[in-house]
């Protein structure tokens, strides 16, 4: 499938990432997915591979191949663990809870 430029995944490239972290949020498991899919599409066609990629909704990181997720999640069975502390922008993001916390 092609993505067209202009697509979610491009606007979401463009104006959601800072360096190498990207953050937005959307509103079902499947528009998530369809997002990560097609943004992985363009970044391959980049001749990048966008990986370490999380998500609070354990049905949207299902979805993810495994080694495209971070090494810790990649571990947990999603099915009975909790979600972990990642770091993205500076600042600590309790998935579990989806909730921001600093460390001071």
């Amino acid at each position: 499938m092609f993505v067209k430029a202009g697509s979610k995944a491009a606007d979401f490239i463009k104006h959601n990432f800072y360096v190498d972290d990207g953050l937005t949020s959307i509103q079902s498991s499947q528009e998530a997915i369809k997002l990560i899919q097609d943004a992985q599409q363009l970044y391959d066609k980049g001749g990048f591979h966008l990986h370490k990629i999380m998500s609070n909704d354990k049905d949207v990181l299902q979805a993810i191949p495994v080694h495209d997720r971070p090494q810790d999640v990649q571990k947990l069975d999603l099915g009975t663990e909790n979600l972990i502390i990642e770091c993205t922008f500076g600042v600590q993001w309790c998935v579990q809870s989806d909730s921001l916390q600093f460390d001071v």
